[in-house]
């Protein structure tokens, strides 16, 4: 799932995890400035993971590729 807007994330009363200066969106995995990001389970659905805010956090494309094939690894 792609998002461009990083204020979609969450609740209306929870901020965006993600690092933002400028309204630019930063990886929470390697750090780098964003285009487009996906949002990851922490832990993911098919290992007992929640779908809730606290377990989930934005990553770049690359990052949320690799993390997925070491989840199903």
């Amino acid at each position: 799932m792609i998002f461009a807007d990083p204020l979609s994330v969450g609740t209306s009363n929870s901020p965006p995890k993600a690092a933002t200066v400028n309204g630019q969106v930063f990886c929470e995995g390697c750090g780098a400035l964003c285009v487009k990001f996906e949002i990851d389970h922490i832990r993911a659905d098919g290992l007992l993971g929640e779908p809730t805010f606290e377990n989930s956090r934005l990553l770049c494309v690359p990052c949320h590729a690799e993390k997925t094939k070491d989840d199903v690894a």
